[in-house]
């Protein structure tokens, strides 16, 4: 109950405290008062509103600027393919903020824990678990594995933040650190995959994915070590019911994560070797669709009879499924 100057305040601040008892405004109080844990169901987060509405309008501004920029090369991309091209900038863009609030945050491996390296982290981990969910929603499809990929870690993220508060063990954001640095380190397989779907020279692009495709498994292997380590030296004791849970989704997403990016670098690295007829026979659909154009064939449909190796197709490893490809010949005279 607050004391008699405390509630004078309140009534002259609000005076609809001065149509209440004693024991509503003590109840009043406690509830205003509450402290709210990470996986309190029905706290309304602002921040996480007001950061998804920047995304989506960020997302805009990105689909706007490569139309600006890149042309015809970017508006005669299907719907799916313009919106995973908007993702890849939003994700390079995002993830290395992400990353750069995490090296900021390493020293407290030091040992001497402050309150902004727990800021920083729980700041890192709001814009990967943002990121990831507005992907999932914006994006018309993608493979199972990055579906997994994604969901994974979103709840490696709110089980781990939930056990740093419940157990009270620091190390828990040691190791969220380290396993977090699997999804913001992917910024040279964006930006490949970026070139490839644009069409940059094919050249450029083939070292690109070749390069990230190693920097991927280096990397990912890099912070999967550091994790291990820190569940071994810090954790590994622990046989609490939370720990435990923590335990088990722990060691589920180390091995999920690291297959899904063998997975993306294996893809990565399979297109880059086939990058020459990739090229190829895009550049022989579209002049074969010029042709028909300049005839000036209304009823003429070219339908899309390209190979899967098509920049113009999904097979990179985010996309969920090639499109289906027509028996019928490359042209169709409508009757």
């Amino acid at each position: 109950m607050p004391d008699a100057t405390s509630f004078n305040n309140l009534i002259h601040a609000h005076p609809i405290y001065a149509s209440m008892d004693a024991g509503t405004v003590e109840r009043l109080s406690s509830m205003l008062d509450e402290k709210v844990l990470p996986l309190t169901p029905y706290f309304y987060h602002s921040a996480t509103f007001i950061l998804f509405v920047l995304l989506w309008a960020t997302t805009l501004g990105i689909s706007q600027a490569l139309a600006r920029v890149f042309g015809a090369r970017y508006s005669k991309l299907n719907f799916d393919q313009r919106r995973t091209t908007d993702i890849y900038v939003l994700n390079v863009i995002l993830t290395t903020v992400a990353a750069g609030l995490q090296f900021a945050a390493l020293s407290a491996f030091s040992m001497r824990f402050y309150s902004h390296h727990f800021n920083l982290l729980r700041l890192a981990s709001m814009l990967v678990s943002a990121n990831y969910c507005f992907e999932l929603i914006y994006r018309p499809r993608m493979r199972l594995p990055m579906i997994a990929h994604h969901l994974l870690t979103l709840f490696l993220a709110m089980l781990s933040l939930s056990t740093l508060y419940e157990t009270k063990d620091p190390s828990i954001m040691l190791s969220g650190n380290m396993l977090m640095f699997l999804a913001t380190l992917e910024q040279p397989t964006f930006l490949a995959l970026f070139f490839y779907r644009l069409r940059f020279p094919r050249n450029f692009v083939k070292t690109w994915l070749q390069v990230s495709s190693f920097q991927t498994i280096i990397t990912k292997s890099l912070a999967a070590l550091g994790a291990v380590i820190c569940w071994l030296q810090w954790q590994d004791k622990d046989r609490s019911g939370t720990a435990t849970a923590y335990d088990v989704l722990f060691w589920t997403s180390i091995c999920g994560l690291y297959v899904t990016q063998w997975y993306g670098a294996i893809v990565t690295w399979r297109i880059s070797k086939t990058i020459t007829e990739r090229y190829v026979e895009h550049s022989t659909k579209s002049s074969t669709k010029q042709e028909a154009e300049e005839i000036d064939l209304p009823d003429i449909e070219v339908l899309n009879a390209s190979s899967p190796g098509s920049p113009e197709e999904s097979i990179d490893p985010y996309t969920s499924r090639r499109p289906s490809h027509s028996s019928r010949s490359s042209f169709n005279v409508k009757s």
